[in-house]
């Protein structure tokens, strides 16, 4: 209620999240979901993994339409580049943050 998420569309998610092995669930009065492994254990990059599927570079332009496959280009441009160094540095994030990091980090000020 307090993200205005409904409760089916967050109940979809959930299962997702069951059937990746992330958490587990128990149905009934007191039931809920938990988490699978200890939440040093998961990161970023496996929750976005289940919804996004493997992150593959796959040479694609961004310069062109989603559905025109990787650049013609016999070398990538140095936009390509760059944002090819922007994907690597994501991901990595994404693989080196745990959710235990996410929960007790400390907000940066603003």
């Amino acid at each position: 209620e307090r993200y205005q998420v409904s409760q089916h569309h967050l109940s979809k998610v959930l299962q997702q999240l069951v059937r990746a092995g992330l958490l587990t669930s128990l149905r009934g009065v007191g039931g809920g979901h938990t988490l699978a492994r200890d939440a040093k254990n998961v990161t970023l990059y496996d929750v976005v993994e289940v919804f996004e599927g493997e992150h593959r570079d796959d040479g694609s332009c961004l310069l062109q339409e989603a559905d025109q496959g990787p650049c013609g280009r016999p070398e990538p441009c140095g936009l390509g580049a760059v944002f090819s160094e922007i994907d690597e540095q994501i991901y990595f994030t994404l693989r080196s943050v745990s959710l235990k990091t996410l929960i007790t980090r400390k907000p940066h000020p603003m």
